[in-house]
């Protein structure tokens, strides 16, 4: 009988294993990547600026594919540079004069017989942009002449719905609707006239409390979860 070469045997013996398996060596899956909540991209005007010029700071949010319910403070003017990091030309974070602030906005509304703290919100749809601005960078940081790199941090909030206040009109209009539907001292027609009437009413309502405020809250309960940001490192010379 003629003998196996031991380095047929060796072959043999790894195509058992699945050592040479091919379909699991070269197509071995790539893990999904996660979701991009959302991007922040910090930018100036212009590189290099005068000791006495002001320095406006702007960023761009950019979301991904989801919509998302944040604090409108958090994302308008200066409370979208809050966590606002310089450092200077050796790595040394330089400590603004005066902080950076977010306004709180908390507002607590009626619901019915309850009042529900919120906060002003605003509704950033997926893949939209969004710019902040900060008039001038030196009315918080006092920066020689130097290079300093510039980076954004921040911890968005995310929440899961949008309160929802209803004006008194609505609410009994919605009790009588209630109460038509379920009499049974109405014959179908006038009872489908009466719905049809009541219907229109809180429509009419619902339209002119639209148009009365373009503002949103977020019910403070309602909070989801919250996600850090970091933007790129913008760098900026002050010669």
């Amino acid at each position: 009988m003629r003998k196996r070469s031991p380095v047929f045997l060796i072959i043999c013996s790894l195509y058992a294993m699945g050592c040479l398996n091919k379909t699991s060596e070269q197509t071995a899956a790539t893990p999904p990547q996660p979701a991009t909540l959302a991007d922040l991209h910090l930018f100036l005007a212009k590189p290099v600026y005068r000791p006495d010029e002001p320095i406006p700071l702007n960023m761009k949010i950019k979301t991904g594919k989801f919509d998302l319910l944040v604090p409108y403070a958090t994302v308008e003017g200066t409370g979208a540079f809050t966590e606002l990091v310089v450092k200077n030309a050796l790595g040394k974070i330089v400590e603004p004069t005066h902080p950076i602030t977010s306004p709180s906005r908390i507002k607590v509304l009626p619901q019915g017989s309850r009042r529900i703290r919120c906060i002003q919100g605003i509704d950033l749809k997926a893949g939209s942009a969004k710019k902040a601005a900060l008039e001038d960078l030196r009315t918080y940081y006092n920066l020689e002449p130097g290079d300093y790199t510039l980076q954004v941090l921040m911890e968005m909030e995310i929440y899961r719905e949008i309160f929802a206040s209803k004006p008194q009109q609505i609410i009994d209009l919605e009790r009588e609707h209630a109460s038509v539907q379920s009499t049974t001292q109405m014959s179908p027609d006038a009872k489908r006239q009466a719905i049809s009437y009541i219907q229109s009413e809180i429509e009419y309502f619902e339209r002119k409390q639209a148009a009365k405020s373009k503002e949103i809250y977020l019910p403070v309960n309602a909070l989801r979860g919250s996600k850090e940001l970091a933007s790129n490192a913008a760098v900026l010379t002050i010669q």
